[in-house]
């Protein structure tokens, strides 16, 4: 009988209003600095656009300039493209090509059979956890085919 009667300070329904208060006031914030970031990056954006762009203009003025002068006069540059179309570069660019594209392919290939290979253990627990009764695929753990299995 000595209890006293001292009504709560913070109800359940009063604390599930400020968590609420204090999640929107987060996400408020959380929102605002994503706006100021948007807004950084439209400015980095566009200033990067204008600079390329000025870029571009500045060295297609300097270069028409630059032909204007030389128009119909007979200059080490004439000497240097007629040479440069005379050893039919175009054969050695086409080679050149396919060095850079096979070689692409060769890096690709080989980060795959990594990425593959590093992935092997997982998947392999995976699918046991699907069917424990799973055979194998019988490939190598690079993902390649036995050479016993190849049609020769």
């Amino acid at each position: 009988m000595g209890k006293s009667l001292k009504p709560k300070t913070n109800t359940t329904e009063e604390t599930r209003q400020t968590r609420k208060e204090q999640r929107l006031a987060h996400e408020e914030r959380r929102m605002a600095h994503a706006l100021k970031l948007a807004k950084v990056d439209l400015v980095y954006k566009l200033g990067r656009t204008a600079l390329i762009g000025g870029a571009f203009v500045f060295c297609v003025y300097f270069i028409a300039g630059a032909f204007q002068e030389m128009a119909g006069k007979t200059t080490n540059i004439s000497a240097m493209i007629k040479a440069v179309v005379d050893f039919d570069i175009g054969k050695y660019l086409a080679y050149a090509v396919s060095v850079v594209c096979g070689t692409g392919w060769a890096v690709e290939r080989r980060a795959r059979r990594r990425t593959i290979k590093g992935q092997n253990e997982h998947i392999k627990e995976l699918e046991s956890r699907l069917d424990p009764k799973r055979r194998s695929s019988g490939l190598l753990p690079d993902g390649q085919t036995k050479k016993e299995d190849k049609d020769v």
